[in-house]
C-alpha cells in the first residue's frame, strides 16, 4: 500500500534528523519512543480505515513492515532500560554486563527457533497462518504486550517477527559495545539493523531465480562493473530483497550443472518482455 509505504519513509526520516541532532542518547532515545509509537499509531489506523487489497499485501506488512517499526519501539525501549541500568564500573564490569543482555538475546531465540530460522530463512509456507488477522493457533510464548493489542492490527506472530528485528539490533549494538569498551574513550552509536522491506518491493521469486539474475547482471558488468562476489551477491539478496538464499554457493553449482537451459529464469524474463511490450 502505497500510503503505508509513504508513512514508513516519513518515520526513517525523522530518526535521520533526530540522529543528526546534539542530543544526548538518552534524549534521542525518547524522542525515538516517542516517534515510533506515533507510526505504530498511524499504520494502526491505516490499516482499520483503508484495509488490504490483497492476502499478499497483508501477510507483507504483518512480516515486514509492522515488525520493521514496532522492532525499533522494541529496540529503543530496551536501549533506553540498558543505558540507565548498565553498570559504571571498570570495564571489565560493563564487558561482563554486556555478555549477560547478549546470553538473555539467545536465551530469548532459543525459545522459538523454529520460527527464528523460519523468519531470517524468509520462508513463506506458514505465512498465511502466521501473518494474516483471524487465524486462530495455540500459542507457546505468549507476548504479554500483545493481550489487549487491536485483533484488527495483529497476527499470531507478528509480534515475534517484530522481536527478532529488535533483537538483532540489540545484538549489534551490544556486539559493538563489547569492541569499544577497549577503547576507554569510544561510545557505541545507536546502529540500526537495514531492513529490505522499507526500501524495495519484496522479491516473490525464488532464490535461486534472484541468484540467477544477479549472476547475469554481475556477469554483464551492468552492477559494480562486473566485480560482485558471490559473498557480496548474497547480501545483496539479504539486504536489497529479503532473502536468505541459504547456500549461494550451492546455488551457483546446481545452476552451472543443468544439463539444458542453464539459464531458464532470463528466458522466461525475455518472454514476459516481450509479451508485456506487445500488449501495452
Amino acid at each position: 500500500m502505497p500510503k503505508i509505504a509513504s508513512i514508513i519513509s516519513k518515520f526513517d526520516a525523522s530518526i535521520i534528523e533526530i540522529d543528526k541532532s546534539n542530543h544526548s542518547q538518552l534524549i534521542s532515545l525518547n524522542l525515538k519512543i516517542k516517534l515510533t509509537e506515533n507510526c505504530l499509531n498511524e499504520l494502526r489506523q491505516e490499516v482499520k480505515l483503508n484495509g488490504f487489497y490483497s492476502l499478499k499485501e497483508e501477510i507483507y506488512f504483518f512480516k515486514k513492515q509492522k515488525p520493521y517499526i514496532k522492532g525499533r519501539l522494541r529496540f529503543y525501549i530496551a536501549l533506553n532500560a540498558y543505558l540507565l541500568e548498565k553498570p559504571a564500573g571498570s570495564r571489565s564490569k560493563q564487558r561482563k554486563y554486556v555478555d549477560l543482555q547478549l546470553s538473555y538475546i539467545r536465551l530469548e531465540n532459543c525459545k522459538y527457533i523454529n520460527f527464528v530460522n523460519y523468519y531470517k530463512l524468509n520462508e513463506t509456507k506458514n505465512d498465511k497462518i502466521y501473518f494474516l488477522r483471524g487465524i486462530d493457533q495455540f500459542e507457546l510464548y505468549i507476548d504479554n504486550s500483545t493481550i489487549f493489542e487491536d485483533p484488527e492490527f495483529r497476527t499470531t506472530r507478528d509480534h515475534l517477527a517484530s522481536e527478532i528485528v529488535a533483537n538483532d539490533l540489540l545484538t549489534k549494538y551490544y556486539t559493538s559495545a563489547l569492541e569499544l569498551l577497549k577503547n576507554k574513550n569510544a561510545k557505541p552509536t545507536i546502529q540500526e539493523v537495514q531492513n529490505a522491506c522499507c526500501t524495495i518491493i519484496p522479491w516473490t521469486g525464488t532464490p535461486t531465480e534472484l541468484i540467477e539474475l544477479l549472476l547475469s547482471l554481475n556477469a554483464k558488468g551492468a552492477i559494480a562493473d562486473g566485480n560482485l562476489s558471490i559473498k557480496e551477491i548474497e547480501e545483496i539478496c539479504i539486504n536489497n530483497y529479503g532473502v536468505y538464499p541459504g547456500n549461494t554457493y550451492q546455488i551457483v553449482e546446481q545452476i552451472k550443472a543443468r544439463k539444458s537451459n542453464s539459464t531458464k529464469f532470463i528466458e522466461k524474463l525475455k518472454i514476459s518482455l516481450i509479451k508485456w511490450l506487445s500488449e501495452n
